[in-house]
């Protein structure tokens, strides 16, 4: 039997710890019931943030990145509004 090692998830190998080593959860509920729970990071500037993206990006989408390897691509008709809540320190 091969023998199993604990081996600890190291966010920064994901590009969590860029910034900082606090987070807060996002909260982008749609306009269908559903709410897309997703971490940022306390310390990025206003403009990197999920929320300034909602409100000034460009693109039609709000590309978000959920759990440590998904990718979501949400129409920002489709959002009826963003909550941050929350903070963890990592």
């Amino acid at each position: 039997m091969k023998e199993q090692t604990n081996r600890k998830v190291n966010l920064e190998d994901f590009g969590f710890a860029n910034f900082g080593e606090y987070y807060h959860d996002v909260n982008i509920h749609l306009i269908n019931g559903e709410v897309i729970t997703i971490l940022e990071n306390e310390d990025l500037p206003n403009e990197k943030t999920i929320f300034n993206e909602f409100i000034c990006g460009k693109s039609s989408h709000l590309n978000v990145v959920v759990g440590i390897d998904g990718v979501a691509s949400i129409p920002k008709d489709k959002i009826l509004y963003i909550v941050t809540c929350n903070i963890h320190k990592v």
